[in-house]
């Protein structure tokens, strides 16, 4: 079997249209209609050993990424989805090898990730919601999987541009409201990747997943301010936010707005409070899909 290294950005022409549309109307997930997954060995690059390298970006500190990891590489990131000793065998910062065979890539809420066998179940709203994959949560079957590797040493915060020029060089990407737009434009670009060779991405997609760095910024809530950036990322204003408030993980879902008026299009989560300034580009809404209040 031929052996393969992938790059994380080549896993979203896995979901492009000519397979299943659009990644931003993959995350529907009301039913098996509509709810898509591939098996890694099988439905997409049968008959290749296909793994993934990627840095830890991760822990369960906050205790908002419960039993999942997110790594990255130079080109985009993904969701692993394992049991709760993640934080323990596979520390934040840290390179990791994950071997894909048999594996299932899905998206929910248009977050790609790797995982167990499809699942479903009932959410505390009262909504049957449906998965492409779950949680791994036998540790025999993570080993055959996920390869803990060196230190990647500490993260590297730079600008978009220095991404561009240099991606190993930039682990955090830092967006103000110069650059805002073009790091997150919806138009797309051309990428070299290992297996594909050239193709068509939306330069958006490709930050999906990542540790993301926002300065001169302010973060909304459901249309109600919550936090404030200063120039260095700093949270300077926690705006109708209780210190010793307890934050679930869907609380910690946002949606960021540029100052001090204009609809922003992204949403993301909230890696530690305490600290305020990195967070993780979950998906991407269309501008004025939350309005302001």
């Amino acid at each position: 079997m031929e052996e393969k290294e992938k790059l994380l950005a080549e896993y979203h022409p896995d979901y492009r249209e000519d397979a299943f549309g659009k990644i931003s109307d993959t995350g529907v997930n009301s039913g098996w209609n509509n709810t898509i997954y591939k098996v890694v060995g099988e439905d997409i690059f049968a008959g290749r050993d296909v793994y993934i390298k990627g840095k830890v970006t991760t822990d369960d500190e906050e205790g908002n990424v419960y039993k999942n990891m997110y790594i990255q590489d130079e080109t985009s990131g993904i969701e692993i989805k394992l049991n709760n000793s993640v934080g323990i065998n596979y520390k934040k910062g840290r390179w990791v090898y994950v071997r894909l065979n048999g594996l299932y890539l899905g998206n929910y809420r248009m977050m790609l990730s790797l995982g167990g066998a499809p699942s479903e179940s009932w959410n505390k709203a009262g909504e049957h919601k449906f998965y492409g994959n779950s949680n791994i949560e036998l540790q025999s079957i993570i080993d055959q999987h996920v390869f803990a590797g060196r230190d990647a040493g500490e993260f590297k915060v730079g600008d978009y541009y220095e991404w561009l020029r240099y991606p190993v060089n930039v682990d955090i990407i830092t967006v103000t409201p110069d650059n805002y737009h073009t790091v997150f434009d919806p138009a797309m670009v051309e990428f070299e990747g290992k297996f594909y060779g050239k193709f068509q991405i939306s330069q958006r997609e490709l930050m999906f997943g990542r540790l993301m760095r926002f300065e001169d910024l302010q973060c909304r809530y459901a249309g109600v301010p919550s936090f404030e950036f200063d120039e260095n990322g700093d949270v300077v204003e926690k705006l109708n936010a209780n210190e010793d408030s307890y934050y679930s993980y869907d609380d910690m879902t946002a949606v960021l707005q540029l100052l001090p008026d204009e609809t922003a299009t992204i949403a993301f989560h909230l890696d530690d409070l305490s600290k305020g300034a990195t967070f993780r580009v979950l998906s991407l809404v269309q501008p004025n899909e939350y309005s302001k209040k």
